[in-house]
């Protein structure tokens, strides 16, 4: 198992501390975590998403990262990761993360909200008014799956 860099791409827009960063991966979430904290990296910057999971490593740290054994790869060597990851989410397999076989009820309308009220691209909440949206959202969507919404729809 490894973990990869690959190039540094500037961001002068994204309105961070810095603006140059590159995509820190592995084949691992357990070594991407470990790899992560041996930079300093803190875990709320971990990007989980179901196969394009990583952290944003700015450029100062990817020499490091290098040092501690990080592999140097190109754009179109991610993009190959990338695919194989999503063909085996798709499979229904995610390193590192064992799914349990029948979902909690109680537990899948939280885990409905938290998907809907996160950002999964910055890994925050979005903006409050989109939890109480996320809220309703969960419950209506639990009530679909149980078969506990009853009546018609009403028109618009």
């Amino acid at each position: 198992m490894s973990c990869y860099v690959d190039t540094v791409r500037a961001y002068p827009e994204a309105g961070l501390r810095y603006t140059e960063f590159c995509h820190l991966l592995a084949d691992d979430p357990a070594e991407l975590h470990a790899l992560a904290g041996e930079l300093g990296m803190p875990r709320q910057l971990f990007q989980d998403h179901p196969w394009r999971w990583h952290y944003d490593l700015p450029a100062h740290l990817r020499p490091r990262a290098i040092e501690l054994g990080a592999l140097e790869v190109t754009l179109p060597f991610v993009g190959a990761l990338l695919k194989q990851r999503r063909a085996s989410v798709q499979a229904g397999v995610r390193a590192g993360v064992t799914e349990p076989a029948v979902p909690d009820p109680v537990g899948s309308m939280a885990i409905t909200v938290c998907r809907l009220a996160i950002d999964p691209h910055h890994g925050r909440l979005n903006h409050r008014n989109r939890v109480g949206i996320a809220v309703r959202g969960a419950l209506f969507a639990e009530l679909a799956l149980t078969q506990r919404l009853r009546g018609e729809r009403l028109p618009r």
